[in-house]
């Protein structure tokens, strides 16, 4: 938690502008001008003001009191980031009933959707904001107080190789513009997008505009990354497609000769001419989930199709050529997390071990080079992973800061270990003994990846064996499902997966499983695994698959792997893509059926075939005696 006082002043610097707009509070959410989860540094005015650093949260900051929301996976790391003597903290689902209808309450309306404002602040959803209970303000309150503020990131833009892409730019945009237009009932009249836009639409063909304003869709569409937030490859930018022309909204001096060379077609302007263009449109199509109430309110006088953006499907559902990238660099992920739980295995039985540090990893000096440790933390676990990943051909990033929580800080389901603050596992010539959960991943030229494995440091108890053997005959049972086509959606298989923890009205927090992008952002719709997610699952889409269990104050334990979608026959089932193995000394092989343990048996035979010859003879030993221990049990 940082300086009360400091909290104190920025609120207080907040508050003194109330008068200035005739407002009696403000809403602060975490997302930026382009909805995304994950913000660069300029965008982080939720944490400037709170000291939060989840990926999702609003405050709602009054004259008189501070709320603050976030969802059920924060709730722990809230009660720990904020000031609770300033903040009184709830759940998302519960703002609406929260407010006083007669607050009048000011927002910056290039931060939120029209549907985003009704579903969270009115009590009846149905009725479009107005002017006498909310006040769209110009210009960001945060950013009128924020001193020495970042500025907007401005990174290179870089093309991604159709031999990751599998599909070009120009094939997407038709697919694209053939979607929004049947919408309409209408339909492409070629494969070449400049031709897709037919006579149909009144008498302005010319008019027509497909707005994309998702940063994620934007690069999927073009081909194109950059490194505009960490840990996600994406760039910041807009885009109009016409019947004549593809517009490119961006500082130009980003792109530069090698993109234009080869997208000719594209026409690159800055962001600023986004509006004169959108205005000088007539038929729009646009997701009015993504664009903005100020983007919303500036084609409010034109002919308007709302539409759900036609990059979504397009991009959950992976073609051959990602699914064989996914496959390949899961392989490379595996040898790099064996390697790391290897490492791990010696280092607290305990032996001394290769002593790590940031400088370490931002100069790349080799291990065998660097000073001898006496201590591990959660912190440099965290080092030491991203080290393992980067030795792999083809990694970028980490797809998120590793989450290394031991001990009770394993129950915060989204904990960043800090360098200051995080707890030892080893100081010898003692060690630690709890839960120790690692979830991680990584950003590769070809794919993304996301993993969590909970460990146990020690002997865990019986009642930590029964929880994560729940928690892992849940995992099995979703890995094992098997479902009709065109039917099915995350909402219909969560139960699966909560099934045995349900029995004891136990339960988890989260969501089940994420979709998960090619080279973009680790957390990527519209498919999940939840309660609530209503998109049915197609062949080609990548989700998580992670159950898990928490006791505040004490453990978390998690198991996490990727898998993506696949036929069989006219039904529909999932392949497993993550490749580590489960936590032998947590399973109580008394609670699995022999389903269960041949799936497991199955499971590692397939880890052995895959990546037992990639790693060195340190991790095959450690491999061997994590699958040994398992069959042992059988016994």
């Amino acid at each position: 938690m940082r300086d009360i006082n400091m909290t104190k002043i920025r609120i207080n610097l907040l508050r003194n502008l109330f008068s200035k707009y005739n407002i009696d509070g403000y809403i602060i959410p975490s997302n930026d001008k382009y909805m995304s989860e994950y913000v660069p540094d300029y965008a982080k005015r939720l944490e400037y003001i709170t000291g939060f650093t989840g990926s999702n949260g609003m405050a709602i900051i009054c004259k008189d009191t501070a709320l603050f929301f976030t969802d059920g996976r924060y709730l722990e790391q809230a009660s720990k980031e904020l000031d609770l003597q300033i903040f009184k903290i709830f759940n998302l689902k519960d703002i609406s009933t929260t407010l006083d209808k007669d607050t009048k309450i000011g927002y910056d309306s290039e931060l939120f959707t029209y549907p985003t404002i009704s579903n969270l602040i009115l009590l009846d959803p149905a009725v479009k904001p107005q002017d006498d209970n909310l006040c769209k303000i110009n210009g960001n309150l945060v950013d009128k107080i924020w001193q020495n503020q970042p500025l907007e990131p401005s990174s290179k833009v870089y093309l991604h190789d159709i031999k990751f892409a599998g599909v070009s730019h120009t094939d997407k945009i038709s697919k694209c513009c053939e979607i929004a237009l049947s919408s309409r009932g209408l339909t492409a009249g070629s494969n070449n997008y400049m031709d897709t836009v037919v006579k149909q639409l009144d008498d302005n063909t010319e008019d027509f505009a497909l707005v994309i304003l998702d940063s994620s869709s934007i690069c999927w569409l073009l081909n194109l990354r950059a490194s505009d937030v960490a840990y996600t490859p994406l760039m910041f930018a807009k885009v109009i497609v016409t019947s004549t022309k593809l517009y490119l909204f961006i500082d130009p001096t980003r792109i530069d000769a090698e993109i234009i060379d080869a997208r000719p077609e594209i026409t690159i302007l800055p962001e600023k001419e986004f509006e004169n263009i959108l205005r000088d449109s007539e038929n729009i199509f646009i997701d009015d989930t993504i664009a903005s109430v100020h983007i919303m309110d500036l084609i409010a006088d034109k002919k308007v199709q709302k539409i759900t953006d036609p990059c979504l499907m397009l991009k959950a559902c992976k073609n051959d050529v990602e699914i064989k990238h996914a496959i390949d660099f899961h392989i490379k992920d595996a040898v790099a997390l064996c390697e790391f739980f290897a490492d791990l295995d010696k280092c607290v039985i305990p032996r001394l071990d290769h002593g790590i540090s940031e400088h370490s990893v931002q100069h790349k000096i080799p291990l065998q080079a660097r000073g001898m440790t006496k201590t591990i933390t959660e912190h440099i676990l965290g080092l030491r992973l991203t080290e393992y990943r980067a030795k792999q051909e083809g990694y970028v990033s980490d797809s998120f800061p590793a989450i290394c929580g031991f001990q009770e800080n394993s129950a915060i389901i989204h904990y960043r270990a800090d360098q200051k603050t995080a707890k030892k596992i080893r100081v010898l010539p003692s060690i630690g003994q709890g839960i120790l959960l690692i979830d991680s991943g990584g950003q590769y030229s070809g794919a993304t990846t996301d993993i969590t494995r909970t460990i146990v440091i020690g002997t865990p108890t019986d009642e930590q064996k029964k929880r994560y053997t729940q928690v892992l005959k849940g995992h099995i049972a979703l890995a094992k499902a098997k479902f009709p086509k065109n039917i099915v959606t995350g909402a219909n298989l969560d139960i699966l997966a909560r099934q045995y923890l349900w029995q004891e009205m136990l339960d988890y927090p989260h969501g089940t499983g994420h979709g998960v992008g090619s080279f973009l952002s680790v957390h990527e719709g519209p498919q999940s695994i939840n309660l609530r997610n209503k998109t049915v699952l197609k062949a080609g889409m990548i989700l998580s698959n992670e159950p898990g269990f928490y006791i505040p104050g004490k453990y978390g334990i998690r198991i996490e792997n990727l898998m993506y979608v696949k036929e069989n026959s006219k039904w529909l089932e999932f392949e497993t893509l993550s490749l580590v193995p489960y936590a032998s000394k947590l399973i109580d092989v008394k609670l699995l059926n022999i389903d269960e343990i041949n799936y497991i048996k199955e499971y590692y035979n397939k880890i052995k075939i895959q990546i037992y010859s990639l790693l060195s003879s340190n991790a095959q030993n450690w491999l061997n005696n994590e699958i040994n221990l398992f069959l042992q049990s059988l016994l």
